[in-house]
């Protein structure tokens, strides 16, 4: 049989079978590689069949660059769309749950805030347990577009490896380019896309819906090789020191005691304010000129206690000569009323 024989009967089985739809220049050389994989045996029309379906399950479909799905999913705002089409899952994600649980979760750090039995049991009679929800993301391999699970859909899963490969088909309605997905229109072939697994990782596409910069290392590895998504500057910044980093850096300085005595570095010159100091590390830690400022402003604690001590002294030399004069006063006037009354008392001639 003539290999463009062989071609269009594969064509045709993969399309009436799986509803699959491949080039044709693809096809042909498909078949060659598993003519020269078998050594040039003769391998029967099914075996043929079935080793191009395998290869088709685990190719990355923009490879075939190969249309399938219709203009109008991404072109018009609604619509329905109907008929068999067999594309690819890059990737899936359970948009019911919040990401960072979900990543966490994963990493094998969960977020679960342990409850009694009797707490739980008390939530199940009247909570009600949210839906699942996954988010598909397609492709043909030209045309990317999403799909939801508008009702539950059994076939699909998170573990879904990326590139496995799909048919939906029916009576499908899309908006703005994502297909509402029901159980009647799903059906897994199967696959997956070795180029995909680390770029599609579920791990990846979590972080990525939560804003954490990507690191290449980050699969199968533990959760303490995963990057902040946060520089560090910008958290210092935004949030300032932890209360773990005040109580690491204050006792670098002085314990927050209450002291007659005051560094020359603080700045400052109360003596029992415990606030002062606290300050002091602040400006430290941050690096700023504050506490540079307050010691040009303020003086140091032993020139302001010399200061204090200076004026006491003059103040009680003032105070002595007040009383000194007051005294001279008060003994001139006693001094005056006794020769007065001496005077009186002389006998007159």
């Amino acid at each position: 049989m003539s290999p463009s024989n062989i071609a269009a009967r594969v064509e045709t089985w993969l399309s009436s079978t799986w509803h699959v739809k491949v080039p044709l220049t693809w096809l042909e050389a498909c078949i060659n590689w598993i003519q020269e994989e078998n050594s040039g045996g003769n391998l029967t029309q099914a075996q043929i069949n079935r080793q191009v379906f395998e290869q088709w399950l685990l190719t990355d479909l923009r490879d075939l660059e190969y249309a399938i799905l219709p203009d109008c999913i991404v072109d018009a705002p609604k619509g329905q769309l109907t008929g068999f089409y067999s594309i690819q899952i890059d990737s899936l994600v359970d948009v019911s749950q919040p990401a960072y649980s979900q990543l966490q979760k994963l990493r094998g750090k969960s977020t679960v805030n342990e409850v009694t039995a009797s707490a739980q049991a008390f939530e199940r009679s009247w909570e009600v347990k949210p839906t699942r929800m996954l988010m598909l993301q397609l492709t043909d391999g030209i045309r990317e577009i999403q799909g939801i699970e508008y009702q539950p859909v059994p076939v699909l899963h998170s573990n879904l490896p990326p590139g496995t490969k799909i048919t939906v088909h029916g009576n499908i309605a899309y908006r703005l380019g994502v297909l509402l997905l029901k159980p009647e229109n799903v059906k897994v072939l199967g696959g997956e896309v070795d180029v995909l697994l680390e770029e599609y990782s579920q791990e990846r596409v979590l972080a990525r819906l939560i804003g954490e910069t990507e690191n290449p290392n980050s699969v199968g590895q533990g959760a303490h090789n995963q990057i902040v998504s946060r520089p560090v500057e910008e958290l210092e910044q935004t949030l300032g020191p932890s209360d773990e980093e005040l109580l690491a850096i204050l006792p670098e300085n002085n314990e927050l005691v209450l002291s007659n005595e005051t560094s020359l570095e603080s700045g400052f010159c109360s003596r029992s304010n415990n606030f002062s100091r606290a300050s002091g590390s602040l400006a430290a830690y941050h690096g700023n000129a504050f506490s540079q400022k307050s010691e040009s402003l303020l003086p140091p604690v032993e020139y302001a206690v010399d200061f204090l001590n200076d004026l006491s002294s003059d103040s009680d030399f003032v105070r002595e000569e007040e009383m000194q004069r007051e005294l001279e006063e008060v003994s001139s006037v006693v001094m005056n009323t006794n020769v007065a009354l001496i005077t009186e008392n002389l006998p007159h001639t």
